[in-house]
This record gives C-alpha cells, structure tokens and sequence, in this order.
C-alpha cells in the first residue's frame, strides 16, 4: 500500500511520496536486508556505491584538491543523490518480483502521471502560470510562463517534464496494445506525446525513437518516423502555410522543435563545449574526481564567467565528481542490466510480454535523457529512473528463480 501510494504521488506531491516510499522502503529492509546480495547486480552495486563513498574521503582528506575553494562537506551532500535511490533499486525489488505485481506497479505510474498531463492542459490551453503552492509549500506545481512555448507543466523545468513523459510512454502504449486499441487510453498515449513535444526537448523525440520501437516493432516505428519527416520537410520547405508569428499556430503544435532542428547552428550548441571542458577537467584527477558540488564553480573558473551547473552526461558528471573507477563500475552495472534483460525479455517466451518490453523501453528512455541532458538531479525523476531499473532486475532474478 505504502508504495503503491507513494508512486501515485510521486511527480505531483513529491514530499508526501517521499514519506510513504519511506515506509515501504523501511518495510522491505526489514524483511529483506539478509539475503539482497544474494544476487550478483546488487553485488556489483554495492561496489559503486563503496567506491563513491570512497571518493568521497578521498576528496574531503585531501588539503590540495582543488585550485579554488571548495566547500568539501557539500561533498557529502552529493551521496543523497545516490545512496537513498540506489537502496529504492535494491529494496523495491520486491514490489516488482513478478508480472501481476510489475503490471500493478504500471498502473500506479499512469494514474500518477494524470495530473501531470493536467498541468499541461492548464498551462497551454487555460493559461494557467504558476507556482501555485499547497500545504505550506510542501507541493509546488510550477507552470512556468515561457516566451518560447517550451511547457513544463508542474516540473520546474521543461527537459524534467519531458524526461518524465518519455519514461512514460512505452509504458502507456503497452497498455493501449493490450486493452485492444481502448479510446480513452488513445487519448492519453496522444497526450504524452504531445506534450512531450511541446517541452521543447531534443532529447524526448531521440529518447521515443530509441525507446517505442522495443513496444511497437520496427516496421510501425519507421512508418511512423516517416511520417514525421515527410511533415517536417513540408514545414521547413515552406510547402505549409505555417505562419510561426501566429499565437494560435503556436499554441496546438510543436513548432520549436521545427524551428530548433533546422537551425543552421544546431552543430555549434554550447552542449558540445561543455563536453569538452568536462574532459579537460577530468584530465587533471581523472581517478578519484574533482568531488560533487565542484563542477559549477570550476566551470565558471575556466570559462571565464560562464555559468552551467553540471556536464549534461552522467558518465562525464561522475568521472569529474567521482573519478574513472566509479564510473567504469556503473558502467559495468549498466551493460549487465541491460544486456540480461534484453535477452530475456526478447528471447525468452516466458518474459516477452508488452509490458517487460515497455519497461525496457522505458529504461532506454530514462538512460537517453541522462546520457544526452542528465535531468537526474531531479529528486523525482532519480527515484522513478531507479525503480525503472529495477524492474529490469526483478525480471532477471524472476527468470532464475524459475529454472529451479
């Protein structure tokens, strides 16, 4: 019950979820604390998660770790962003042991993402500008008004809600496919989507082409990408009567991605000279990293003024905080996740059901957006990609426990 609820509440009243996935999380330690590195992934984890906290020390003992000052105490700050979700993925494999319970959890994630697209509606269609806050600003739903029509719906930030709706979708579109083409979860696959778009995010539509293909099959994913080139080339040719400086045109489709992907200076972004000062930076403590919370003030020291707040890439954000040791064992955790559970959700009769298939998806989702954006910093999205992982597991234990 306390998870089920806590889901339900996690992208909309994100403190209160918190406190019931609390008390699931406290309940499946206490029943399953003995036996979860019985399994090898959670073996391999707990190996990132010791030598994150290693870097830590490292960093917080040594007097000369950084040009410029740096509070090393925040750098144990940087560990909630880690060891409360990485104890979600552990224990919260409990609630996902078998199909009933992962098709449960599902339907929990889609009845929570309701007011999601509620705030979408209200933001686009009724106008409606937020913050708008409740029980003493414990829940804040955003709205933002944008002059550039990039939605964020109750997030605070457009690529957040974009993360979120692209996690979502194969997961809603598994449904539709089993409820036999219902209407009204028609309608809710087609606002995801939409809205989606409407974030403004480059990485939604690569995460949904990489992602619903795995749901969906190949030949329907490449009609449906060829649809969407063949209007895309229209806009951009001018074949379309597409008045750009009309607000109502702008208001009922996603005309910034257009007008982004065409940019002739799309291959000039400035995502790429962050890369490259990342690496650069990464060259001077390339072992044990330069410690979290540094990143934005070392930015700023090399680029002369410039402000960004983090690498945009989660290998690079944890090689730079963390150093190349914990990130080869991430990676290592990530490739055995995800290669284990492909072979079974798609090889194997006994797991190859839509919604193993969505949420494998889904995990290709979330791992896009961090690969290509990294909105992990968001409490919500971080919780939510980690369980998303950990269904991937559940199905890997559930396909061992079977063969005996």
């Amino acid at each position: 019950m306390f998870f089920g609820i806590g889901i339900i509440l996690l992208p909309s009243a994100f403190p209160i979820s918190c406190i019931f996935l609390f008390c699931a999380l406290i309940s499946s330690i206490s029943l399953n604390y003995a036996k979860f590195l019985d399994d090898r992934l959670n073996r391999v984890l707990m190996v990132f998660l010791t030598l994150l906290i290693i870097s830590n020390f490292i960093f917080f003992f040594n007097s000369s770790n950084s040009i410029i000052s740096i509070n090393k105490l925040q750098g144990f700050l940087g560990l909630s962003n880690w060891i409360p979700q990485i104890l979600c993925f552990w224990f919260f494999q409990q609630y996902l042991s078998s199909s009933d319970k992962r098709v449960l959890f599902a339907k929990y994630l889609l009845i929570g993402s309701i007011p999601v697209i509620f705030s979408f509606i209200t933001q686009l269609w009724f106008g409606w500008y937020g913050p708008y806050r409740f029980f003493f600003d414990l829940i804040i739903w955003f709205q933002r008004e944008t002059s550039n029509y990039r939605l964020t719906g109750l997030f605070s930030n457009a690529n957040y809600s974009a993360t979120w709706l692209g996690l979502i979708l194969p997961i809603s579109i598994s449904f539709y496919l089993n409820k036999k083409r219902n209407f009204f979860l028609a309608i809710f696959v087609f606002f995801i989507f939409y809205f989606g778009l409407l974030t403004g995010s480059r990485s939604f539509i690569l995460s949904t082409l990489l992602s619903i293909g795995f749901v969906v099959g190949i030949k329907i994913l490449l009609l449906i990408s060829a649809i969407g080139l063949i209007i895309y080339l229209l806009i951009l040719n001018n074949f379309v009567d597409f008045d750009m400086k009309n607000e109502l045109i702008k208001s009922f489709t996603p005309w910034r991605i257009f007008s982004t992907i065409s940019d002739p200076e799309i291959n000039k972004i400035t995502r790429i000279e962050i890369y490259q000062t990342t690496l650069d930076l990464i060259r001077f403590k390339p072992l044990w990293g330069w410690g979290a919370t540094a990143f934005p003030l070392l930015y700023e020291f090399f680029e002369s003024g410039k402000k960004m707040q983090h690498s945009h890439n989660i290998l690079l954000e944890i090689t730079f905080n963390y150093g190349i040791f914990v990130t080869i064992s991430f990676l290592i955790f990530l490739l055995i996740l995800i290669f284990k559970t492909f072979q079974l959700v798609f090889f194997e009769t006994r797991f190859n059901s839509n919604i193993n298939k969505a949420f494998f998806a889904s995990s290709i989702s979330v791992l896009t957006f961090q690969f290509t954006d990294f909105t992990y910093y968001e409490g919500k999205i971080s919780i939510i990609s980690w369980i998303i992982l950990s269904t991937l597991n559940s199905i890997i234990i559930e396909s061992k426990e079977k063969k005996f």
